[in-house]
């Protein structure tokens, strides 16, 4: 006769050992089923790799397994999944495990963590949250300024909303409160324009963010689902917020801005493609002017267009190139600061773009000893070819000290594309018989350049006229 403490010893016996068997059936089924999730495989692998931050490659390719997960684009045995609850519980667990540890590796600077415990929480934690933050059918106007910048982007707020009833939402965006100072941020809440430090969303621990490179993220914090960036010191003759409902736009998600074409033959250019670019590149890459060597300048980033929710991973590739060891030992070492990099972020991701067709122009006045020598500054055109905007504000030299500065003469004239002539003493020059400013057309440059004499800095803010 078996005792009751016997009795209880085989009891725990059986559950334990029927547990231990279906652990290992489980396990083994368990095994089996992740063999049938290739991405969960790409994925485990991707975390075990280590990378350098410059290996564009391999960043490619993890940021292309990212987008996989995150648009529930894969395979689950032979069958393309629609939505990633069709995965059993356990696998969609492990799914989520590791891409949260691949996007930490491969995006470092969206979770922000807080230095100490009184400090605000993080905006948003991963790419899903930040994501939720961009409101649903939403547009709005982009400006990264600074303390030096900030007349001339009062300028050209000033400039939207006397000449086109500007009524988008506007927002500017600097790096820590060393960058703007409080003064002049409460200038543009007056204006009713809305301000972020970047440095309270991004962890700038790992960015160290300075001049062009906070560009792209700017866009990424912004509220807005559609964007319209702008150079802080740009000049519109045009109603910028056009460009929304131009047709390529609208179906590429990404439109740039061509720059210049100066200089020629830069081989370093094109082997960057070749070694950072993934592989086959592009009709449009391959048949560029930079590729074949016509120009060190492809795209002119002071005007950029772009749908987040379309062209999301094209802006973090973009990112990539502007964090701080990408662009310190490769990519600012190759290029001019961070203007190719919106086009070559859709290239990296093989996501889509268009680029307005024309070239960057002249406008100006004939110079006194030539009149068929027109001398001024870099005009830019819409995709009909009309005149649209310029750049480096109303100043003849934006870097001069304010003692010295020099407004620009309200132009007569302006020209097409070409190769520029830069005589001592002037800016861009073009040997034209040139095209006239309509009327309309010189009494804006003339309101915009009068506009700026009445922007007077003292001390901390600003005086109005």
């Amino acid at each position: 006769m078996i005792s009751k403490p016997g009795i209880r010893f085989q009891f725990v016996c059986f559950i334990l050992s029927s547990s231990l068997i279906l652990n290992c059936l489980f396990s083994r089924w368990h095994t089996y089923s992740n063999e049938q999730i290739p991405l969960l495989q790409q994925c485990n692998t991707a975390i075990k790799i280590d990378r350098a931050p410059t290996d564009f490659i391999k960043f490619s390719e993890d940021l292309d397994l990212l987008k996989s997960f995150y648009l529930e684009d894969f395979q689950v045995g032979n069958e393309n999944i629609t939505s990633i609850e069709q995965i059993d519980e356990v696998d969609r667990r492990e799914l989520t495990k590791c891409f949260k540890l691949l996007e930490k590796q491969i995006l470092p600077y969206v979770e922000k963590k807080a230095i100490w415990p009184w400090a605000a929480p993080a905006k948003f934690n991963n790419l899903k949250s930040l994501k939720n933050t961009f409101k649903p059918g939403t547009k709005g106007v982009v400006i990264c300024s600074c303390d030096k910048l900030f007349d001339f982007t009062i300028n050209l707020i000033k400039g939207l909303f006397t000449a086109f009833n500007f009524e988008l939402p506007i927002l500017v965006v600097y790096i820590g409160e060393d960058d703007l100072s409080i003064g002049k941020r409460a200038y543009l809440h007056n204006m009713n324009v809305t301000t972020l430090d970047i440095t309270e969303y991004f962890d700038n621990s790992v960015l160290k963010l300075k001049g062009f490179a906070v560009k792209p993220f700017a866009i990424l914090a912004a509220p807005f689902e559609e964007v319209l960036f702008l150079d802080a010191d740009t000049i519109f003759i045009q109603n910028p917020s056009k460009m929304f409902n131009d047709s390529e736009y609208q179906q590429e998600g990404l439109l740039l801005q061509k720059d210049r074409a100066l200089h020629h033959w830069w081989t370093k250019q094109r082997l960057w493609f070749i070694n950072n670019l993934p592989k086959p590149l592009s009709n449009k890459l391959i048949n560029s002017d930079m590729y074949n060597g016509l120009t060190d300048h492809q795209i002119d980033s002071s005007l950029i267009v772009i749908n987040k929710k379309l062209r999301l991973f094209s802006l973090l590739a973009t990112c990539k190139m502007n964090m701080y060891e990408e662009r310190e030992e490769s990519f600012y070492k190759t290029f001019y600061g961070d203007k190719e990099s919106f086009w070559l972020g859709a290239e990296m991701t093989r996501e889509g773009y268009t680029i307005l067709p024309l070239l960057p122009g002249v406008f100006g006045r004939f110079v006194d000893w030539d009149n068929e020598l027109i001398c001024g500054r870099q005009l830019m055109f819409d995709r009909e070819g009309v005149p649209f905007y310029f750049n480096e504000g109303v100043l003849y030299d934006k870097t001069a000290p304010l003692e010295e500065r020099l407004l620009l003469e309200v132009p007569t004239h302006y020209e097409y594309h070409g190769r520029w002539y830069e005589p001592k003493g002037h800016h861009r020059c073009l040997y034209s018989k040139g095209i006239e400013f309509s009327k309309e057309q010189v009494n804006r440059f003339d309101l915009l350049i009068n506009m700026f004499k009445h922007i007077k800095i003292k001390g901390d803010t600003f005086k109005r006229p």
